[in-house]
């Protein structure tokens, strides 16, 4: 198994290697969702994309896309929208993100790793009334949710809180640069999809408990 570049060897009950490249063994795990633990970037870059249309402002997918796991103000600066339309386009988003949670689908493995005998918390600037209808929609059980108004990533606040609230330690799960320099901020470590792991067969091996 490859994690952060290098081969992994050993046992469920004996990754000591796997042990060290987390500096910890968690009893909580953070995850942030988009891209995480849903496959939505392209459902929220399509949301965008349709406001900016809307606006009679031509753009295509391609140029979202990579903007999605950004604050919404950041995503509208690199747009070119002023600061007037960053509300009115928040609004749009969270009109329409309800619409399509039937259309969203989760992550390979992650509905399974979400069944590991951890805490497990999930973090999103999206509403709290989208996370809990994609947890809802999968069934999934977790100890926390926190969403909608927290201080955007690489801000460390949601991830302390959480930490304040479940206890540690604690390991942060998410697929961007910013979620890697948030659990930097927050003092823990984070696994990065895309970088550290593929998915979540990968990661499966290395948590379970061992039997």
């Amino acid at each position: 198994l490859w994690v952060r570049g290098e081969r992994v060897y050993g046992e469920p009950c004996l990754l000591s290697s796997f042990a060290r490249h987390l500096g910890v063994w968690p009893d909580t795990l953070i995850f942030d969702l988009d891209g995480t633990l849903i496959e939505s970037k392209r459902y929220h870059a399509s949301i965008f994309a349709a406001w900016m249309r809307k606006r009679g402002k031509r753009i295509t997918l391609r140029k979202v896309l990579p903007l999605i796991g950004l604050p919404a103000t950041e995503i509208a600066r690199r747009l070119g929208l002023g600061k007037r339309e960053v509300e009115a386009i928040r609004e749009f988003h969270r009109e329409m993100e309800l619409l399509g949670v039937e259309n969203i689908r989760p992550v390979e493995w992650a509905s399974l790793f979400l069944k590991l005998p951890y805490k497990k918390a999930i973090i999103s600037n999206g509403s709290r009334e989208f996370v809990e209808a994609v947890v809802e929609r999968f069934g999934w059980r977790v100890n926390l949710i926190l969403a909608g108004n927290i201080p955007h990533k690489p801000d460390p606040t949601g991830i302390k809180r959480v930490i304040e609230v479940l206890g540690g330690p604690a390991v942060y799960i998410g697929d961007h640069r910013v979620d890697r320099e948030a659990a930097k901020n927050a003092g823990i470590p984070s696994l990065i999809r895309g970088r550290d792991f593929r998915d979540y067969s990968d990661l499966l091996p290395l948590f379970s408990p061992c039997l």
